[in-house]
């Protein structure tokens, strides 16, 4: 009986902490690395606006979104333009988007230069010719990022 008792309870407080997140507007959980890894890199770039970090995820059939600053579009598919630009190893963008933003998305890859995934951010770039400055700025996170990531599943490893 205690234990009823303790799982109704549970799965009650549960269920109300995620009805509560979605009416404070708080993010959903996404404890893996690769959310970490996002998480980090927009708060050391403040000219990084967001990114996302596609990939398949284990026993998943396509690849989507797995970590994003966005955490509302963790868990959307990839775009056949994401999927090219996985398929070629050539970016898509730079793109401008609005208010001086540039949208650019490359290869991501792992410790080994392994290709893992793609990383599509939207980037405002610094003085000079804008999509230049944000091409290589997306090239150099892209490299600080690869330098963290030794394996492809190391992506989906739960952090706390």
């Amino acid at each position: 009986m205690r234990r009823t008792i303790l799982a109704a309870l549970l799965i009650f407080t549960g269920g109300l902490a995620s009805i509560l997140a979605a009416q404070t507007g708080a993010p959903p959980a996404n404890n893996v690395f690769g959310q970490k890894l996002a998480d980090e890199l927009t708060a050391k770039h403040v000219r990084l606006i967001s990114v996302g970090i596609h990939a398949k995820p284990p026993n998943a059939s396509e690849y989507q979104i797995i970590a994003h600053t966005l955490r509302k579009k963790v868990g959307d598919k990839s775009t056949p333009e994401d999927m090219e630009v996985m398929r070629s190893g050539k970016p898509d963008g730079p793109n401008s988007v609005e208010g001086g933003i540039y949208d650019v998305a490359i290869q991501l890859f792992d410790s080994s230069q392994k290709t893992i995934g793609v990383i599509a951010m939207h980037i405002k770039p610094g003085p000079g010719d804008p999509k230049a400055e944000a091409l290589k700025m997306a090239y150099e996170i892209r490299g600080e990022l690869s330098k963290q990531i030794p394996s492809y599943t190391k992506l989906f490893e739960k952090t706390n």
